[in-house]
């Protein structure tokens, strides 16, 4: 191939993936978002869909700062705005997780007398994840974009970034009410599935006794990832069917936990008792 011509494919493949990059950016949050709920769904298809109940292969592990795994079963249930979570493991030393949105309020079960799993101390420090509709998005009825006129948070653009090689637009979440962990939201350029959602809080280091004590104290941060993948369809709604979340928490050292949900079970419109909703409930 002569030089000249390398040049010039070579100026057209540039020129090309430019104008790709400008279509992708140009997209204003309320596009995303309107082709997202488009991607999940019919309007009459999703109006119809009162409630939804998700169940499912559960793993835990301990990935940093630590060892040890464990199997059990997962459920996700949702009804206009409230949430349920909770996974059974077969470990004794973390036995179950339980956290609800009943309407009004989150509680968190603890997992042994008087001690609330990393999840759960995360989701405590963080409440607005549940009553705001974010947590489990598309899994949950409640799923806050169904509703963000009633919501009244605040939309942002972020613009894209790669996650597991897939390029995705990013979009900033501000709750109306605020929230201590910055909220960002990913959805696949090509079929605008939403595979991620980012909650990250920063905390200043702590004041030690001495100037030198308080020199190796660091500035923290705990983040919670939620992935999505593996949408199918499930009685006219494209969900997925692998669910993952990852918690990191920074600070003198760092630990970190892997949750990992396969999910295989798919209920629409059920009698849900007002109790499935409330983890203090008998």
């Amino acid at each position: 191939m002569k030089l000249r011509t390398f040049f010039i494919i070579a100026l057209v493949l540039c020129a090309s993936a430019l104008h790709s990059n400008a279509a992708v950016e140009k997209l204003k949050p309320a596009e995303i978002i309107a082709k997202h709920l488009d991607a999940v769904g019919t309007a009459e298809k999703r109006a119809q869909t009162k409630n939804q109940l998700v169940v499912g292969e559960a793993a835990f592990r301990i990935l940093r700062a630590g060892s040890g795994t464990t199997s059990g079963r997962v459920v996700l249930a949702s009804e206009s705005n409230k949430f349920f979570i909770g996974a059974v493991f077969m470990s004794p030393e973390y036995p179950a997780d339980r956290i609800s949105f009943d309407g009004k309020e989150v509680n968190i079960a603890n997992t042994q007398p008087g001690l609330r799993s990393p999840f759960g101390n995360f989701i405590f420090s963080n409440k607005q994840v549940f009553s705001e509709g974010l947590f489990g998005g598309v899994l949950s009825n409640s799923w806050s974009l169904y509703d963000l006129e009633r919501r009244q948070a605040k939309i942002i653009g972020g613009g894209n970034k790669k996650v597991n090689g897939v390029e995705t637009h990013v979009l900033e979440y501000l709750p109306k009410r605020g929230a201590d962990a910055a909220i960002r939201l990913f959805f696949d350029t090509k079929t605008f599935h939403h595979v991620r959602t980012e909650y990250r809080m920063t905390f200043s280091a702590a004041q030690g006794r001495t100037i030198e004590q308080s020199s190796r104290e660091t500035d923290g941060r705990h983040i919670l990832t939620e992935e999505f993948s593996e949408f199918s369809n499930e009685s006219g709604l494209v969900l997925p069917h692998k669910y993952r979340i990852h918690l990191s928490l920074e600070s003198r050292t760092t630990t970190e936990f892997e949750w990992n949900f396969q999910l295989s079970g798919f209920l629409f419109n059920q009698k849900l008792d007002a109790k499935s909703f409330d983890v203090n409930a008998e």
